[in-house]
């Protein structure tokens, strides 16, 4: 099991203990950005800091040795397209990164402020200047104190809030640079994101801590890391590219899902309609079926092709689906046929996992990178994704190959961990939803009674919590997913740490539900509909699966996973939709061979 390799990088420059104070007066701005713009009370504050700190450096008075810059509201773009010769020029000698859209600075900055309540870091607010211009030509007037003393100079700004949610939203940024310092430009990254170019605001606090005085992060800034630099002489180009891709990417994201939710939604209600007036008819949708719960594969792969345009993207995906799935479904035997369609695209994505998820960071249905919500492993969608296929998958096996049963325990068993693993998936919650589904599949085909399956079930689900959570703990500190950091604090007697991470994914699923209210009631009404009309009594897809029982107990273990992932999971609204989209797509396909048969 090769664990994530650090890029070679020098840490952040830490002050030393031992060397006497400067003498020289530059004034210490570290600054740090709060409100996402708009709170009129956190554009106030951060006036009244700045006005307080403007004082001291008038007067002479020893500077503070970081200095944090808060520029007006804009992403990385604006400020690349902007006409503000004095702040590139500081990025060209900077080390700089990218910041999540939805970056709360003002978090950030009561982090700093509560660790440095005695004026050791000082705020530069830009905030209040009518243009970015304007920021620039004072950000000139400050250059000269800024980088003539020791100060370590962070700068940043907070991101536009009207594009925040939406698809038009752009990544935030922050640089660093010590004064004086002479090891040239270079590019951000910590442990919290995994990925060159990338940082969130916690990591600003315990960058700030880790610099100043050498002390382990804690407390409040648990959740963030300390950046590192990585030396690029062309770091500025490459964070370029970096915020086109991953902007295109995401803005491609809402056609798609559009795309994908159209035919889904035109797939089940044809099932419904065929179901209720035209039995024979369902023979049509056996394919278009596989094809519904293989096209995140087919998006999994598109960017391989390298064609961003929405139509050429979607057609390279539906392609790679539609191929798929016609190959399955013309496996005689439908347990045969799911078994090929489902396994092979359930390995497809542990393959991508397995190698650092290369290709899942480049999907348009893969992390939400702009948002924040996952950086590195496997997110929500993939995991619905990956565990139904999985569970109905090894269903079909075992019905095919009933001797296969142990070929079953290690496939399900080698999954879980790929999710759970927090150099691989670091996906707990989907670990456990996935092992969840595993579990229904062993005990509705056992059969071995309620004492011994009720052991087995609580056996298997501990097992998928314990073994993530203890091989995080391994970890050094430094080093630990989110997954480490709540249990150590957990071990610690710190329950606040898993307290805030249940009420985060508590919200999350909630601003979900709200959001997406109708959707979710109209999938869900349909979802209902159709599985009862296939599934009642004498219904096409109900003949099947009496015939087929380990199957059955698939499709029922995926149902299953959904209903935990709901549960477990931040975003469990969209990881239990894809499972169920999953199980949905096997039942019409079920339903489509016994239409077959009767014809």
């Amino acid at each position: 099991m090769r664990r994530w390799r650090r890029p070679r990088s020098w840490s952040l420059p830490r002050r030393s203990r031992s060397s006497p104070r400067s003498p020289r007066t530059a004034l210490a701005a570290v600054l740090l950005v709060w409100g996402l713009g708009g709170l009129w009370g956190s554009v106030c504050q951060a006036a009244t800091v700045a006005a307080a700190s403007a004082p001291r450096l008038r007067a002479g008075e020893p500077e503070p040795p970081v200095v944090l810059v808060i520029m007006p509201p804009s992403s990385w773009h604006d400020i690349r397209t902007a006409d503000m010769p004095n702040l590139h020029a500081f990025l060209a000698t900077a080390a700089v990164g990218l910041l999540p859209a939805s970056s709360d600075l003002d978090a950030a900055r009561h982090a700093v402020v509560q660790e440095y309540s005695e004026g050791a870091v000082a705020l530069l607010d830009l905030t209040g200047e009518r243009s970015l211009s304007d920021a620039d030509l004072a950000l000139r007037d400050a250059s000269e104190a800024l980088l003539a003393g020791p100060a370590f100079v962070l700068a940043t700004s907070p991101v536009p809030t009207a594009g925040s949610a939406s698809e038009h939203a752009g990544l935030g940024w922050l640089a660093a640079r010590r004064a004086a310092d002479d090891r040239g430009p270079g590019i951000l990254t910590s442990s919290s994101t995994r990925w060159p170019g990338l940082v969130t605001v916690a990591d600003i606090a315990p960058t700030i801590l880790d610099w100043r005085d050498g002390r382990d992060v804690g407390g409040d800034v648990a959740s963030g890391r300390v950046i590192e630099v990585i030396p690029a002489p062309d770091a500025v180009s490459r964070l370029d590219a970096l915020d086109r891709m991953l902007t295109d990417r995401y803005r491609l994201r809402f056609t798609v899902g559009k795309w994908y939710l159209a035919y889904g939604g035109l797939l089940f209600a044809l099932a419904l309609a065929l179901g209720l007036c035209w039995p024979r008819g369902l023979r049509r949708l056996g394919a278009g079926g596989l094809g519904c719960a293989l096209a995140p594969v087919g998006f999994l792969l598109a960017p391989a092709v390298g064609l961003d345009r929405p139509a050429l993207h979607l057609l390279v995906a539906a392609g790679v689906a539609a191929a798929v799935a016609l190959g399955a479904a013309r496996v005689s035997g439908a347990s045969k046929a799911l078994a090929l369609a489902m396994l092979l695209g359930a390995g497809l994505i542990v393959v991508d996992v397995l190698l650092g998820s290369p290709m899942m960071r480049r999907s348009t249905m893969g992390f939400g990178v702009m948002l924040g919500s996952r950086f590195y492993g496997i997110g929500n969608e993939y995991a619905g994704f990956l565990g139904a296929m999985t569970v109905v998958g090894l269903g079909a096996l075992l019905q095919a190959v009933p001797r296969a049963k142990w070929v079953g325990g290690i496939i399900g068993a080698a999954v879980v961990l790929v999710i759970g693993t927090p150099w691989w998936g670091a996906n707990l919650g989907g670990a456990f939803a996935a092992a969840a589904g595993l579990a229904a599949l062993w005990v509705l085909r056992a059969r071995k009674g309620v004492g011994r399956s009720a052991v087995v079930v609580v056996l298997v689900l501990a097992a998928s919590a314990a073994i993530p959570v203890g091989l995080d703990l391994l970890s050094p500190a430094a080093e630990r997913t989110h997954i480490g950091a709540s249990a150590a604090g957990l071990l610690s007697g710190d329950l606040g740490t898993l307290g805030d991470t249940v009420l985060r994914k508590a919200a999350m699923n909630w601003g979900l539900l709200v959001s997406y209210r109708l959707g979710f009631m109209a999938g869900g009404l349909l979802f209902a509909a159709v599985m009862w009309r296939l599934l009642r009594r004498g219904g096409p897809a109900r003949r099947e699966l009496e015939a087929r029982p380990s199957l059955g107990a698939g499709i029922f273990g995926a149902v299953v996973l959904a209903g935990v992932a709901m549960v477990v999971n931040d975003s469990g609204v969209v990881a239990a939709a894809a499972a169920l989209g999953v199980a949905m797509s096997a039942t019409i396909f079920l339903a489509s061979r016994s239409a077959e048969v009767r014809a």
